[in-house]
């Protein structure tokens, strides 16, 4: 029974945990509008076909849509994806957007990191901190307060950027218009700076020719951050088995049942995360998706440690879960690092202790009532 309490005041963080969503507003319709003269004190999670932001958000943006329009003013973060996006008014936070289509027209406070296919920073707009981007077309023709970064096909810069230009791609072109006050640094298969463009720091043109990767073998950090993990995780499952023996005891049982673990750990592993994006979609099961994913990920964890303590198990010949842990874990950090198979023990292991979790936690609670 002390176990029982002990996982439910668990879940009860968890659920306070997830709480924040409800200070939040959520809006999931076809077509979603922001009146002119509607004002939102809260956060704003949106979804549907068409979005149009014309009045204020107190708060952050999170949306999905095949088209938004943001002509107000969000005094938080906009984060998000579409089709289509068009800001023409006033972003007083960070902007971290896809897009294929992106039209930047109006201000953004301050750092903005943009991916898609069109990318287009008008000469009317403003961005006051660091710009990052990545697309197939990118015009930077804006007033950029901070650094530039940016990759991917081409880019053609004509504003005012406030620090320095780092391009990565196939082609560069500055105009004569363009302002850099730092370096222009890029690395391109064609590069073509107009006269008249002033930049104020030095010009560089990158080596193309790219050093061999290092194998990460070879360097001390890979065997550092292991041990790290694994520490963490003897830990980890030192503290869990302390706190739920009977639980550890259950999920051990279902753990010895490999191929029933094997199967269930892996439909576990793929549907979970699809159910609770269904869930998020609704403005009643956000709530249920973020705890699912949050027991999810501590099973995803947990499930591993408990199936190297099984391992122990064998390998000792009797039931000792400290020792046993102390035995399985350096064997499956070992394992799991191991090239070309590594991977592969990873996913099983993930898949056996997932499956052993919810089985044997479903069992646990059933004889528990």
């Amino acid at each position: 029974m002390k176990n029982l309490k002990n996982l439910i005041s668990l879940i009860t963080i968890l659920l306070l945990l997830s709480s924040f969503s409800f200070a939040s507003k959520f809006i999931s319709k076809r077509s979603v509008l922001i009146q002119e003269d509607e004002v939102i004190n809260e956060d704003l999670f949106a979804l549907g076909e068409r979005i149009t932001i014309n009045g204020k958000v107190n708060g952050d943006l999170f949306f999905l849509a095949r088209e938004i329009s943001i002509n107000g003013e969000v005094s938080g973060d906009v984060i998000g994806m579409a089709n289509t996006i068009t800001i023409n008014g006033i972003v007083f936070d960070d902007v971290r957007t896809g897009a294929q289509f992106m039209n930047i027209n109006g201000k953004i406070g301050k750092n903005t990191t943009l991916t898609g296919q069109f990318i287009n920073i008008n000469r009317i707009s403003s961005i006051g901190g660091d710009l990052i981007v990545g697309g197939n077309e990118i015009k930077v023709d804006g007033v950029i307060g901070g650094e530039v970064r940016a990759g991917d096909e081409r880019i053609s810069v004509g504003g005012d950027i406030g620090k320095s230009l780092v391009f990565y791609g196939r082609e560069i072109f500055v105009s004569e218009s363009s302002i850099i006050k730092g370096d222009l640094q890029y690395r391109a298969e064609k590069a073509e700076i107009i006269e008249g463009a002033k930049v104020q720091g030095k010009v560089e043109k990158l080596p193309t020719k790219e050093k061999p990767k290092k194998s990460k073998y070879l360097s001390w950090r890979f065997y550092f951050w292991k041990l790290v993990f694994m520490v963490a995780g003897i830990i980890v499952g030192f503290v869990f088995i302390k706190l739920f023996p009977s639980l550890t005891t259950k999920i051990k049982e279902q753990t010895g049942h490999i191929w029933k673990s094997l199967g269930i750990g892996f439909a576990l592993l793929i549907c979970v995360p699809i159910v609770s994006v269904i869930l998020a979609i609704t403005l009643l099961g956000l709530p249920i998706s973020l705890i699912l994913i949050a027991l999810y990920l501590i099973f995803l964890y947990l499930g591993k440690i408990i199936f190297a303590s099984f391992i122990g198990d064998r390998i000792l010949k009797k039931d000792s879960p400290f020792l046993s842990l102390l035995i399985g874990m350096p064997i499956f950090t070992v394992l799991f690092a191991l090239p070309f198979i590594g991977w592969i023990l990873k996913l099983i292991a993930i898949s056996i202790g997932l499956g052993a979790s919810g089985v044997g936690s479903y069992i646990f609670f059933k004889e528990a009532r």
